[in-house]
């Protein structure tokens, strides 16, 4: 039967690979790729320097995510950074990606009900596509941070 560290890892790997798909993603997009983004965007189309400026944040965003997450996966000795610091950047990380897909939320709850709500090209990227994915990272790190604080002792200083 697995250690409680090593299923405490689970998460943390799948947060990690969570923040390095995305960094894949947004470095695809800020390259010129196509794929899951709507007809009509383009990174480098007129006006859409916003978008590309916020792809060039974004990526090392998500590698720094999928870092951290990836540290929470370490044994304890080999841990780079201290205990503290590690759940709160996890639980910042979980957090700020949540909150960042709440307000969709509302349209999810509309779509069982049968509710039809015209949606352009780019709300039905967001509702469908992107907030959902925000939203399994934030998952996937609050479970992270919480299986990592059960498994990893406190040490005196931090109590």
């Amino acid at each position: 039967m697995p250690s409680r560290a090593r299923l405490a890892a689970v998460p943390a790997l799948a947060a990690s690979t969570w923040g390095f798909l995305f960094a894949l993603v947004h470095l695809y997009w800020l390259l010129g790729g196509r794929a899951g983004l709507p007809p009509e965007l383009s990174l480098f189309g007129e006006g859409q320097r916003v978008l590309l400026v916020i792809d060039v944040i974004a990526i090392p965003l998500c590698l720094g995510a999928g870092l951290l997450a990836a540290v929470l996966a370490l044994p304890g000795r080999r841990r780079p950074i201290p205990r503290r610091l590690a759940l709160a950047g996890a639980w910042g990380v979980g957090a700020v990606c949540v909150v960042h897909a709440a307000p969709s939320a509302v349209d999810w709850a509309r779509l069982p009900g049968g509710h039809h709500v015209p949606l352009s090209t780019m709300e039905r990227f967001g509702i469908f596509l992107y907030e959902p994915w925000f939203l399994v990272g934030g998952v996937l790190f609050c479970l992270a941070a919480w299986a990592f604080g059960r498994v990893t002792p406190r040490v005196p200083e931090e109590a």
